[in-house]
């Protein structure tokens, strides 16, 4: 072998290993990536913000039926909300006031446990969603001599669909608050519907109408 031979093959021996070596160290990417990446350098993006609010309260309904027993009266509440996590991470969304008699509490379909806090019962969830929440819980009715009232807790909704079925006839039936009241009744009972406006919670009240007097006129001379 020739010292001209020994140099050429040294020489293309180095030009190898330089070639693998900064083969070594490329990156192949798609050409859409390469242009997302080139874009992403001269766009400037704008930093994200939080959430106005970490849940939000859609509409609900509630539906009421009044037990009347000899010497007191039960009102039984069933109300489904529609709500919504708005970020991840745990968050106590507030449903009802501490000592509310709830006798059970289903989220999607699912039972849930309420934790008792400052601020109420509180429902917590840690991951963003929309969700319906059912919850059952009752009221004793109070009665006096200008009629009967139930008052019940709600969640601060949107707004309340409200329906409520009473024992008895043709009573007289208030609302508050209260907007769009409506009555209709039959042999037994007497059906309310109405709607409620964002608020703690509502109350109603009725009584059996009071019969006509009849004048007794002086007859004349």
């Amino acid at each position: 072998m020739t010292l001209f031979t020994s140099v050429r093959a040294a020489l293309q021996a180095s030009c190898l290993l330089v070639a693998s070596s900064v083969a070594a160290q490329q990156v192949q990417l798609p050409l859409s990536t390469y242009d997302q990446l080139i874009a992403q350098t001269h766009a400037p993006q704008p930093p994200e913000r939080p959430a106005p609010a970490r849940y939000a309260l859609g509409t609900a309904s509630l539906s009421v039926e009044v037990e009347d027993k000899p010497g007191a009266a039960t009102g039984h509440a069933t109300l489904e909300l529609q709500l919504r996590v708005l970020e991840n991470g745990w968050v106590a969304v507030p449903v009802l006031p501490n000592g509310t008699a709830v006798r059970s509490a289903s989220l999607d379909g699912q039972a849930v446990e309420l934790v008792s806090t400052g601020s109420g019962l509180v429902l917590s969830l840690d991951k963003a969603g929309s969700h319906q929440l059912q919850l059952e819980y009752d009221a004793d009715v109070q009665s006096s001599e200008l009629g009967r009232a139930l008052a019940l807790p709600l969640p601060a909704a949107a707004s309340t669909r409200f329906q409520a079925e009473l024992p008895g006839a043709q009573l007289d039936v208030a609302v508050i608050p209260a907007a769009s009241v409506r009555t209709a009744s039959d042999d037994s009972s007497t059906t309310v519907e109405a709607t409620i406006p964002s608020g703690g919670g509502v109350q109603l009240w009725w009584r059996v109408p009071s019969a006509p007097s009849r004048r007794r006129c002086a007859p004349a001379i």
